[in-house]
């Protein structure tokens, strides 16, 4: 109130008893003539004071106004500095004081902000600053200006990302994925991935609250984005499209993909290699009986303890009665990637001791209810089974390859190549259980007693330490070899990807100079063909790449005969690389910025969770956005 007071004192004309203001009068060639506040309001009103003050023509008024000042102070201060010099060096001094407060205050904001705080704790957080000996001010130090910080920092950050997206960048493909919030909202999270000198990263861009979602509506959110932040034209520089294999994103006749594919013909679409992985084992386990009810047994784990917690309570008493630690099994379905199936299994295998003796106390007692005594009964007989831990230990093997596999997948700088080598070890080292047991199954049958048949002195039955199970673990490896097979084949056979999977392979180009002499010349001409023309709007000369002393065999030499050292990257760091293959640069950065994982919009939801929770459920579509990309941006904490 003090602030208005003080503003309707400066702004009230004596004559007329209208509210004009002086600031914007003074300098009408940056004011808004418009304005009522320029013309004269007699409506004496809170709300149009505050709104003329935050108006963009208004604060260019005041900047104008305090420049003219400083002019003013500083030519008074040239003509008599010993006068006006040390009025001069108090104002400095003033406003650098101010500035140390106002740094200290945005860097306070965005601490809120990095750490998933509410804009209430800005208040406090100033209060403890100030107990700490911190001189904070005595302004800007509200949940409202928290606010404000935290989108002048979003501007900020915005700012420069757009002028690299307009200026630096070539192309980029988006990578989208939709949730529903706490406030049952549904969103479109929206990424870009481009290159960065050398390696492709993924980018958060914006979160759009979805209206309709269907493809029409999510293509209708997907553009506002674009247009809201100043990039009308955003199909220009785009190649790539990636998402879950939900029909809504990949339908062949009305998918996302599908209609922005008719304004893009080059756009390159892929089904997320995460999500492709986790299809795969999971087609894999509920094909086989041993798998399946490995499985079964996790999940009811899981229920056991996670809605009981008399059970927990009496788990954690057996594990101290054992002298071991007690983890609490962890969830199993509905989890997206293979690290957590991998995860629940291992914890099975740690509290293998505990878990069996809580399970058979509750069978023996009876204690609770049928369910319950059937789900006891079931899992200390098979917890029991020498058969059964056998193939428990290999399928933790397996899943030790995979989930290797599962996080390698995940990573934002995964170039297409790097991902086909991947799963081509991930295949052999499968392959290789079949016939050589892998570390879990080697500690197991190591520990196992042969002679009690006894397992941490547990009686074992239907034990035959003789018993092959050769043939078993086969099918289990081909049934899961053939999953993945299954699931990326057409990745391998897309004429596209398989083209520039190979020019990306250094490592596999022959050293023959007779073979590397033809090596890649279809394929080049193929992906050349098949995005000449944004190659071309980008400055590409492709003439100059396929000519008969082109780029194409300069580059070829030059691998040749840097095989062992050479990367990608520095063809984009160093400078007469960069001369050298200046068109060839262009083809590469375009081959890296293929979208093949949607990973990192699981990671960005799970920020966003933590960001809306139940508690700031009301929080608006434009600051959730702001949020997100402050803290996804930068991480100064």
């Amino acid at each position: 109130m003090l602030f208005i007071r003080t503003m309707m004192g400066r702004l009230m004309s004596q004559k007329s008893k209208t509210m004009i203001c002086q600031t914007c009068n003074n300098y009408p060639d940056l004011a808004d003539r418009n304005c009522s506040m320029f013309i004269g309001t007699s409506a004496f009103r809170k709300d149009t004071l505050i709104a003329h003050w935050k108006s963009n023509s208004h604060r260019k008024c005041e900047e104008k106004k305090k420049s003219d000042e400083m002019k003013t102070i500083e030519a008074s201060g040239s003509c008599s500095s010993s006068q006006s010099g040390p009025l001069l060096s108090c104002v400095r001094k003033m406003e650098k004081e101010n500035e140390d407060k106002i740094k200290k205050l945005i860097t306070t904001a965005y601490f809120i902000c990095n750490h998933e705080k509410p804009f209430t704790d800005f208040p406090r957080l100033v209060e403890l600053q100030e107990v700490n000996g911190l001189d904070m001010g005595n302004f800007y130090r509200s949940d409202n200006a928290c606010r404000r910080f935290i989108q002048y920092i979003y501007e900020d950050l915005f700012k420069g990302v757009k002028m690299q997206i307009e200026n630096d960048l070539h192309f980029y493909s988006i990578l989208i994925d939709g949730a529903t919030d706490s406030s049952v909202t549904e969103n479109e999270l929206i990424y870009l991935r481009f290159v960065e000198n050398g390696r492709p990263v993924n980018h958060y861009f914006s979160i759009e609250d979805v209206e309709k979602a269907d493809a029409q509506g999510i293509l209708k959110e997907i553009e506002g984005a674009f247009t809201r932040n100043g990039i009308p034209n955003w199909k220009d520089k785009l190649i790539g499209f990636g998402s879950d294999g939900a029909s809504v994103n990949l339908g062949c006749r009305g998918g996302i993909a599908t209609l922005i594919k008719r304004d893009v013909p080059h756009l390159v679409i892929t089904h997320c290699i995460a999500h492709r992985l986790e299809l795969a084992a999971n087609s894999a386990i509920k094909n086989h009986k041993h798998m399946k009810e490995i499985q079964d047994l996790l999940q009811y784990l899981y229920k056991h303890y996670q809605y009981s917690p008399k059970a927990l309570r009496e788990l954690r008493q057996i594990g101290e009665a054992l002298e071991e630690k007690v983890l609490k099994p962890t969830k199993l379905a509905g989890t997206r990637w293979l690290p957590h199936i991998h995860r629940a299994l291992e914890v099975l295998v740690r509290e293998f001791r505990v878990l069996l003796a809580h399970f058979e106390h509750i069978r023996e007692s009876r204690s609770g209810s049928a369910e319950v005594q059937g789900r006891a009964t079931f899992i200390s007989k098979k917890l029991k089974e020498y058969k059964f831990l056998y193939i428990v230990f290999f399928f933790l093997d397996i899943l030790k390859v995979l989930s290797v596999l599962s996080l390698k997948f995940q990573q934002d700088y995964l170039t297409l190549s790097a991902m086909f080598d991947a799963i081509s070890t991930a295949n052999l080292s499968l392959i290789e259980l079949k016939t050589v047991n892998g570390k879990e199954l080697t500690n197991f049958l190591a520990t196992v007693d042969s002679q009690n048949s006894t397992y941490k002195d547990i009686q074992l039955s239907n034990m035959n330490i003789d018993e092959d199970f050769t043939r078993q673990k086969q099918v289990i490896v081909d049934l899961i070899v053939a999953a993945l097979d299954n699931r990326f084949e057409p990745m391998e056979k897309d004429p596209v990807l398989k083209a520039a999977s190979l020019i990306l392979s250094f490592s596999e180009w022959p050293q023959d100079r007779n073979d590397l002499a033809t090596y890649g010349n279809e394929e080049m001409a193929y992906l050349l063909e098949n995005f000449h023309e944004i190659l071309e709007r980008n400055g590409c000369n492709l003439d100059a790449i396929m000519d008969q002393n082109g780029e194409w065999k300069d580059f070829k030499a030059y691998i040749g005969r840097h095989k062992a050292t050479v990367a990608v990257e520095n063809f984009f760091i160093y400078p007469d690389l960069k001369r050298r293959f200046i068109n060839m640069i262009l083809v590469l950065e375009l081959l890296l910025s293929f979208p093949l994982s949607s990973a990192v919009c699981e990671r960005g939801f799970s920020a966003m969770k933590r960001v809306k929770t139940d508690w700031r459920s009301s929080l608006k579509p434009e600051m959730l956005i702001i949020s997100l990309y402050s803290k996804e941006f930068v991480n100064c904490f």
